[in-house]
């Protein structure tokens, strides 16, 4: 039943003026996508014009409640299951396209296959995608994890000119190895893009002025790199390679350029091996950087320290966070690494770092450490990796700078990040549970990446 139930011109809500409640109205739509959110069966808008005859028409009175198309399809023949209705999906997707006016449009669209015999699916699917690659001129934030197939649509339907795009999300099911090109020329007022495949992105000459946050995953890096150049304005920048990188990045690597983003200020790498790692750290000069994540999955046969202390002298980085998640880092260049960062904050390492002599650094100055204390502001600590005796070395440290924060210029350690195995080492040291008592706060490693944007946040 599409009609409304009763009327509710009496009810209290009702006084409120009607740019208000459409408003209300605006905010209760459900963003999420999953099994559970989409237009067929989201809360609003299909549900609030059948409250009552008011709210129905300012349901339908309200375009900007029906600019977010949320489409999941998932399709299981395994189980003879299609999820949801693709015939209804379409009729209804329709209907939100005109009732939405001439509003930008927020899309996710996520098509999963699970069994064969997905064909007469998968024509119904590329109804849909045709549908709103019709009205492409208005589309704001796209999320899209659809087949290579439908992608190709969606390429050619970009180049003819995306002028209110502000947020970009692809992901390509069943991606090849060979790179298509993705025309951006035309999304000048791009903020934000996701590419969860290789492909080439093409900004045919143009300075994206307003891009802050890209994200990259299974690419390589000696083409994304280049990409940068056009993003003067860009703060965060995410890149996980792709595993077969290392035959893609060779023309790159006799080559190197060094990229200056002066506004950058957060970046992740997560490479593969320390040839990429040296590209990287070689082709960058980031001197606003105050979040720097570096992992790399394969050391070997040494890593390139040279490339860690060149980037840093050229960047003079203030940074407040680092994180450096790979092997054959001697403790003695993390140390030399740590005195170029007297402003930070947190620190993510191997806990193998640490031992009876390693921590005198971070100590207060004694007769047998005369120089500045290691990382004087160093308030949150993340370790990875066991090591009993490594651990009962950090809980002296912690007792230490806890107990001296008053007399000396050395922060308390407050946050500490352990595994679980040496929680029981770390709790017999002497002083610990009294730093406990007085607020020592241990978190799980996978908060890490919160914990981090918040310090940068805070540090602004």
């Amino acid at each position: 039943m599409d009609g409304p139930s009763h009327s509710c011109d009496q009810s209290p809500i009702m006084k409120l003026p009607a740019e208000i409640l459409s408003q209300v109205f605006v905010d209760s739509v459900d963003k999420t996508n999953n099994r559970h959110s989409n237009i067929l069966s989201t809360r609003a808008p299909l549900t609030l014009r059948r409250i009552c005859q008011s709210w129905r028409q300012l349901a339908l009175n309200t375009p900007l409640l029906w600019a977010t198309i949320i489409a999941p399809v998932i399709a299981d023949h395994s189980k003879e299951k299609i999820y949801p209705d693709l015939d209804k999906y379409l009729y209804t997707i329709e209907d939100f396209i005109m009732r939405s006016g001439n509003c930008p449009l927020t899309i996710s669209i996520i098509f999963r296959i699970d069994g064969s015999g997905g064909d007469v699916v998968f024509a119904k699917f590329q109804a849909i995608i045709t549908k709103l690659l019709l009205h492409v001129h208005r589309w704001r934030y796209i999320c899209l994890e659809i087949p290579r197939r439908s992608m190709w649509l969606v390429y050619a339907r970009l180049s003819s000119g995306v002028p209110g795009l502000k947020s970009l999300a692809l992901k390509q099911n069943f991606p090849t190895v060979l790179g298509e090109s993705i025309d951006l020329s035309t999304a000048h007022h791009l903020e934000y893009l996701h590419i969860r495949f290789r492909a080439k992105i093409e900004w045919g000459g143009s300075t994206m002025h307003k891009m802050r946050e890209m994200r990259v995953d299974n690419h390589s890096i000696g083409e994304v790199l280049n990409w940068l150049t056009a993003c003067p304005s860009l703060t965060h920048f995410v890149f996980r390679e792709h595993p077969n990188s290392y035959l893609w990045n060779k023309k790159h690597r006799s080559k190197i350029t060094i990229h200056t983003l002066a506004s950058l200020v957060q970046c992740h790498f997560d490479l593969n091996n320390n040839i990429q790692s040296s590209l990287v750290l070689n082709s960058l000069h980031l001197p606003a950087l105050k979040f720097f994540s570096l992992s790399i999955n394969d050391v070997w046969p040494i890593f390139d320290y040279s490339a860690l202390v060149g980037f840093m002298e050229r960047s003079h980085p203030a940074l407040t966070v680092l994180n450096l998640n790979f092997d054959r880092l001697a403790t003695a260049e993390l140390h030399h690494c740590l005195r170029s960062l007297p402003s930070l904050i947190a620190l993510r390492v191997h806990i193998r770092h640490f031992s009876k002599t390693s921590i005198g650094p971070f100590l207060a100055p004694s007769p047998t450490h005369v120089e500045p204390i290691l990382c004087p502001n160093l308030k949150s600590l993340w370790l990875i990796g066991n090591d009993d005796a490594a651990c009962y070395a950090v809980a002296k440290l912690v007792v230490h700078r806890w107990r001296t924060a008053c007399s000396t210029i050395a922060t308390r350690i407050s946050i500490l990040s352990l595994s679980k195995s040496n929680m029981k080492t770390f709790m017999t040291c002497p002083g610990v549970l009294q730093c406990v008592h007085e607020g020592l706060v241990f978190k799980r490693n996978v908060y890490w990446t919160g914990h981090a944007h918040q310090i940068v946040a805070f540090s602004d």
